[in-house]
């Protein structure tokens, strides 16, 4: 099922992945934990309104995969590419630091799923994802619009609203690092799709939906830690009878998602002139491997990791300008080095190698379904 491509879609994947990008730079790069007094506020500031990237990234696998065809040749070179730095990263090591690497290693980090050597906790929650979609697709394809949309609202309420209020993670979605929470945004995806919904939303309406859900996230998350802090009973009803363990600023917090739903409507509608289309459709490819080069262990621990923790002696503006320039030059250092890697796997014919493998399996599953069922 071949649709004309969605250009603004694509530059939503690169936004959301410098969203990512911000995240980590606040987070393994140290901001957050070294923010002290007043800067906590400034520091929690691109946090909120970068913390909806990773359900963005689900939001749009939905979007766009329910209106394509399901192949698992993008699976093996989704594969391929991460084995490509999980394997390239870990022998480089090896390489720098001698005796550190063995051939086990090697062999673990060409199978990030099976080993989990890299934390890619995405691609993991995702591979479990992709064999899942046809299942997905096929709901959203057939299920009468009104009976969907509202199994969508009964499980954005009962596991999102339910465990952000009570403040823990009763169903256990991982708090939205899991193949589960990632099923519930590709069918919430697959739903705007298929049905146009709130497409004539203004750009004004649906960025105002983003900024304002990020606001409401950002300050429900700084009124509770006053709260916590300021108010005896508060803090032992939330820490002792519910456990606080799922808190607004979270991926399965429910304003975080809407704030994700807004820049999908918002990106879904952009007019883009002819040059940004060309840009875009250049370095949309790229986004992912930005994800996995900067966070990748052996680059975020020798890179990264508590590089940044000054910025939170930065005057509060300035703070904020720091993490989003520093996100901004990893951003684009790691899309310049997945280019490299992108034009090495074009010479090496990688996609034709992932399109015959697919074949085969074809091939197998349907040789091995006809023993069994004959």
């Amino acid at each position: 099922m071949q649709q004309q491509r969605n250009y603004g879609i694509d530059l939503l994947r690169m936004f959301s992945m410098l969203l990512v990008v911000i995240l980590h730079t606040e987070g393994h790069g140290g901001v957050l934990e070294a923010a002290q007094g007043h800067s906590v506020y400034w520091a929690y500031l691109p946090e909120a309104f970068a913390y909806c990237a990773v359900n963005c990234y689900a939001l749009i696998s939905g979007y766009v995969g329910v209106a394509s065809r399901w192949r698992p040749a993008n699976l093996i070179n989704l594969w391929l590419q991460v084995a490509f730095y999980s394997v390239g990263f870990t022998a480089l090591w090896g390489m720098l630091m001698p005796g550190s690497v063995g051939i086990t290693d090697l062999l673990h980090a060409l199978m990030p799923v099976t080993y989990q050597y890299v934390d890619y906790w995405y691609f993991t929650a995702y591979f479990g994802l992709f064999f899942l979609i046809p299942l997905l697709n096929h709901l959203v394809r057939t299920m009468p619009r009104r009976q969907l949309r509202t199994m969508l609202v009964v499980l954005v309420l009962v596991f999102s609203v339910f465990p952000t209020i009570t403040r823990h993670d009763r169903f256990y979605l991982a708090n939205g690092y899991s193949v589960w929470w990632l099923a519930i945004l590709y069918l919430i995806g697959g739903y705007i799709r298929q049905y146009k919904a709130w497409e004539k939303i203004r750009a004004s309406k649906a960025l105002g939906m983003y900024v304002g859900f990020s606001l409401l996230s950002y300050a429900l998350r700084m009124g509770r830690n006053i709260l916590t802090r300021r108010v005896e009973w508060y803090a032992k009803i939330g820490d002792r009878f519910f456990g606080a363990q799922s808190d607004w600023l979270n991926y399965i917090s429910p304003t975080v998602l809407l704030a994700a739903v807004g820049l999908l409507l918002l990106f879904r509608n952009l007019r883009l002139p002819a040059w940004s289309v060309r840009l875009i459709r250049l370095a949309s490819p790229l986004a992912f491997g930005v994800y996995l080069i900067h966070n990748h262990p052996l680059v975020s621990d020798a890179l990264m990791e508590n590089r940044f923790a000054s910025y939170a002696s930065l005057p509060g503006p300035l703070l904020v300008l720091a993490v989003i320039g520093t996100a901004v030059v990893i951003y684009l250092v790691c899309t310049a080095v997945d280019a490299v890697r992108s034009l090495l796997f074009r010479l090496l014919r990688v996609r034709q190698f992932a399109d015959w493998c697919e074949k085969a399996l074809r091939k197998v599953f349907l040789c091995c379904s006809e023993r069994i069922f004959s």
